[in-house]
Formats: structure tokens, sequence, C-alpha cells
């Protein structure tokens, strides 16, 4: 499938996001998304205002960007064309939490690896906070079924953030679930960066 995708991602994305409405901006704490290597996966990262995005970059350094650098990632090899926002109806939604979070993580390196601590695990820890305020029986369950409940009580929530890529499958969108459960999130829009 994903092979599918790459091959036929000109016409995917113009079918895909031909009736999407733009935003103009995204909220404060917003999960910001763009394909990458022509849609066989996805970058993320939080809106922290004035056309700027946190993110955790291939090197593992947690930096601030522009839309532009977002999206031309690789050393501007990647061909995104556009930013995907977190939205409630036609509403950009973020967390003023995670939106903090990711600005006071500036600066901070990790041992980046693509299966263990990507751009996904970044932005999940962003909204540990948030995890811990929406501890429902959908996360619950999660980590019932991994093991993880088992942790002393002050170290479960972030260790639920830190490790959210052992929960689901490594390709899988972690940003899209958290976008759901922390935001309330029920779609996605373009953000019109021109």
């Amino acid at each position: 499938m994903n092979y599918f995708r790459f091959a036929a991602f000109p016409a995917l994305e113009w079918y895909r996001t031909r009736s999407i409405t733009d935003i103009s901006e995204p909220a404060f704490g917003s999960i910001l998304y763009c394909y990458l290597y022509g849609g066989v996966c996805e970058h993320s990262g939080i809106y922290v205002r004035n056309n700027e995005i946190v993110h955790l970059n291939g090197d593992g350094l947690v930096e601030k960007v522009n839309s532009k650098k977002f999206r031309k990632r690789l050393e501007g090899k990647n061909l995104a064309t556009h930013i995907y926002i977190s939205c409630k109806g036609l509403t950009a939604v973020g967390s003023q939490k995670a939106g903090e979070k990711a600005l006071k993580l500036i600066g901070k390196e990790y041992n980046y690896s693509v299966t263990n601590f990507n751009c996904h695990a970044f932005t999940a820890l962003c909204f540990d906070e948030d995890i811990k305020s929406k501890s429902n029986t959908s996360w619950d369950n999660r980590f019932k079924h991994t093991g993880l409940l088992h942790l002393p009580h002050y170290l479960l929530p972030t260790f639920m953030a830190t490790t959210c890529y052992k929960i689901y499958d490594n390709c899988a969108n972690k940003y899209d679930h958290i976008a759901k459960t922390c935001l309330a999130a029920d779609n996605w829009r373009i953000w019109d960066t021109k």
C-alpha cells in the first residue's frame, strides 16, 4: 500500500485535499503534519504562533522552524506541498500546555530513532499533561495490553507519552490518535501558508 501511495502521490494528494477548507492559522498548540518521501510517511510538530513550529529534527534536536522549513525537510529534497492542522469542524484546535511544553524543549537534544524516538514521539511528549488529564479507558486499556500499568503512579503519565511508539504500530499516525484523544479533533485541514 505504501508503495502505491508513493507512486501515485500527486494524484492521490490532489484527490484527498480537493475539498478540504484552508485554515488561515493554526491554534497555539495545534498538531501539524506534512508528508515525507512522497507520502510514504509523515512528519509532525507543534504550532507555537507567528508561522513557527516546534519539531524534532532528524538529528534529534528540538528546534523552532517556519512552515517552509518544516515542509522542506531532508536538505530541501522533501516535496511536501501542504501542512495539515488538527481541527474540530472548521476550527483549528490546540493545547496551551502542549504549546508551552514544546517551547520549553527548544534546544534539547534526544537520541533520535525512526522506530524509538521520532517526531511523533516528540509530539506525544508535548501532550503528556493532556494525556494525564484525559486518562480514560481507551488509554488505560492500551497500557494494560502492553504491561505498563505496573509502573509507579508518578512515572506512568510521562512514560505513557514518551513511549507512545511502543503502543502503536511504528508506521501508525500516533499524532492522529493524540489529536482525537486530547484535542477532540475530528479532521485535518490544510494550513494556507501563502
